[in-house]
């Protein structure tokens, strides 16, 4: 935008400003976000609650398993996906906790109870439990971005859908207020609010 004495913002020094300040001051400066971009949640409300159910279908089985750790490395938590006859997706948080240390023999029972994949985020900060998963005898699927950008979207589009189900936990309800979106180059990812709780 040009002033009447010539001088003006160009694309390119928005550009530069975009590549060297953090995402919130950017967010500031050029974009008038004086909000905390960290308070917004994922889904709106409606759309999260109307995946509530009383109880999962009988003889759903575990199709997937996730394994989370937070940044700092102090808390992880376990999670189970499967799909019904309906096809609808459903979720549930099997554990959390203090530590990792719990994680590995944990996993592997369930995995050799239901047969799951387990998946985990190869760059998480549950990465770093990989080489002793496999080590141990769990069967991974690592996802790499592309596997987890997409799994991001068709997640958020079955909120949208009323295509995924859960039952009451305020676990997940606690995950999903602190989670947050993450841009990843003209995508989007899962993300965490500053100060996000321990799941």
């Amino acid at each position: 935008r040009m002033r009447a004495n010539g001088t003006g913002m160009t694309y390119e020094t928005i550009q530069n400003e975009r590549d060297s300040l953090p995402p919130l001051e950017f967010a500031r400066e050029r974009l008038g976000w004086w909000d905390d971009p960290g308070g917004l949640s994922l889904f709106e409300k409606r759309a999260w609650n109307a995946g509530l159910r009383a109880a999962r279908p009988q003889g759903l089985r575990v199709q997937a398993l996730g394994v989370a750790v937070s940044k700092d490395l102090q808390y992880s938590a376990i999670a189970a996906g499967a799909i019904d006859d309906e096809g609808n997706a459903w979720g549930k948080v099997l554990r959390h906790g203090p530590g990792t240390g719990w994680v590995l023999e944990y996993t592997k029972a369930l995995q050799d109870t239901h047969e799951a994949m387990v998946v985990v985020d190869t760059r998480s900060p549950a990465a770093t439990l990989i080489p002793l998963m496999e080590t141990g005898g769990i069967v991974l699927h690592p996802a790499v971005t592309v596997n987890v950008l997409d799994a991001f979207s068709r997640w958020m589009t079955r909120v949208a859908d009323g295509e995924f189900l859960y039952e009451p936990q305020p676990e997940l309800d606690e995950a999903v207020n602190q989670a947050t979106v993450r841009p990843v180059g003209e995508r989007q990812a899962l993300g965490r609010k500053e100060g996000a709780s321990d799941i």
